[in-house]
């Protein structure tokens, strides 16, 4: 009898870690399908922007409940909160932010104001909340892959490829092509601006794989001829703002690397950065492109206000408008989509600027909880880079670029109000906040 139910035991041990073993595998197919899943979104985003901004932010958003939806189903859970343990002191502040966020939405909603804003306010406020929890979960999802996490970001200089090809095309098969139509609806853009957003990403990520890769000459030999592309596109846009970020973006980053590089790579670098810059040149077919816009706009530079404010494409002018705005609703801001009905706009769907962005939307207290929040993530992450900074991981390094090159633009440009530079922030600073917490797993 004893015999018999030793038999019975065995055999269900047997069968039990049969199924942990199913359980197992089922685990890395579910991370490997949503890592997949990801790559694909990160790889397809820069190619979303069509019609106008509002329907951009919609599909994006509809993605990213995808993601979401795929996530909670595999891992049966919203977020797992204990990921976030390298953050634990800053929760009183961002739930500072989320509450003067909610007062500054319900204000628009209360005052009665016009239906249309009441409208363009929800729909923003739900956009801003999907993708705050599409960066919680992604942040936990993080956590549990056990691959590389550049693959994401390092998707998107990928498709700056698709976007110089279609752009290639589309110049060479329309002779007669007006270079207004062409700024206004380009390829993969409601505004040729908007692709500035993409390609800082895409610039600063192939840079860095030009620094630091390690791979045989036929590698490094595409990711020379990626980089260069990259590169030259940024030029050939002719985007003050966006080819500032990245110059700025890569000062940063090598003066803190600097002894880790190698002196070789660096010359490289300065070396297709002065070859893309010739390039563009050479490459340009309208007036915007290259250096002849950047040289006609210092044309403008002179000592009075009015020569700055063109210099600037009129953006002094604009933040002029929108501070007096908010002085009128300095506590809860003029709500979401504030700037888009002071009746005295004159031009765009956000006022250029980070902080007045911020402060007409969401009022001071809002801003000062929000901006407390990237300057603390600021100070953990240059710590990081301080103590690591001979053995920077390469996720960490492209994350880091990723994020200070967007916030960069950010303060002459949109690109924390438009959908997709916030998607890749939102992959950005997840990969930040991972990197520094598995550093900190590691450590003895």
């Amino acid at each position: 009898m004893s015999l018999f139910y030793s038999e019975v035991t065995r055999e269900w041990i047997r069968k039990i870690y049969t199924l942990q073993n199913i359980n197992n595998n089922f685990q890395l197919t579910k991370s490997s399908f949503l890592s997949l899943f990801l790559v694909v979104l990160c790889f397809l985003t820069p190619l979303m922007d069509h019609v106008a901004p509002l329907f951009t932010a919609r599909i994006i958003a509809a993605v990213q409940l995808l993601f979401i939806f795929f996530y909670m189903f595999a891992y049966r859970e919203i977020v797992a909160f204990k990921q976030f343990q390298t953050l634990r002191n800053v929760w009183y502040v961002f739930l500072l932010w989320l509450v003067f966020f909610m007062f500054s939405y319900f204000h628009v909603l209360v005052n009665g104001l016009q239906n249309q804003h009441a409208f363009m306010a929800t729909q923003r406020y739900l956009f801003v909340i999907i993708h705050l929890i599409f960066l919680f979960v992604i942040v936990s999802f993080f956590q549990k892959v056990k691959c590389e996490l550049t693959r994401y970001l390092s998707a998107i200089p990928i498709s700056i490829l698709v976007i110089v090809a279609t752009f290639i095309a589309v110049i060479a098969n329309s002779p007669n092509i007006q270079e207004l139509d062409f700024i206004s609806r380009p390829p993969f853009g409601t505004n040729i601006r908007y692709i500035g957003y993409t390609c800082t990403v895409g610039a600063l990520i192939s840079c860095y794989w030009l620094l630091k890769s390690k791979v045989n000459s036929l590698h490094f030999a595409i990711i020379l001829m990626i980089g260069f592309i990259n590169v030259t596109f940024l030029f050939w846009l002719g985007g003050r703002t966006a080819i500032g970020a990245v110059v700025v973006s890569l000062v940063i980053y090598v003066a803190f690397t600097f002894q880790s590089l190698q002196k070789k790579r660096i010359m490289l670098l300065l070396l297709i950065l002065v070859i893309a810059l010739l390039s563009a040149e050479l490459l340009s077919v309208f007036s915007w492109n290259g250096l002849s816009r950047v040289s006609d706009k210092f044309a403008f530079v002179g000592n009075d206000i009015n020569s700055l404010d063109q210099f600037s494409s009129g953006r002094i002018a604009i933040w002029q408008l929108a501070l007096n705005a908010f002085i009128e609703s300095p506590w809860l801001g003029l709500g979401p989509e504030g700037y888009y009905f002071i009746p005295d706009r004159t031009f765009g769907l956000h006022p250029h600027n980070i902080i007045i962005q911020f402060l007409v939307e969401w009022g001071i207290i809002s801003t000062l909880a929000f901006l407390s929040l990237m300057i603390y993530i600021a100070f953990l992450a240059t710590k990081f880079i301080w103590q690591n900074r001979r053995d920077l991981s390469d996720s960490f390094s492209v994350s880091f670029l990723t994020v200070l090159g967007l916030t960069v633009h950010s303060l002459t440009d949109g690109t924390y109000y438009h959908a997709q530079p916030l998607f890749y922030l939102n992959i950005g600073y997840s990969c930040l906040i991972c990197s520094m917490q598995k550093n900190k797993d590691k450590a003895p």
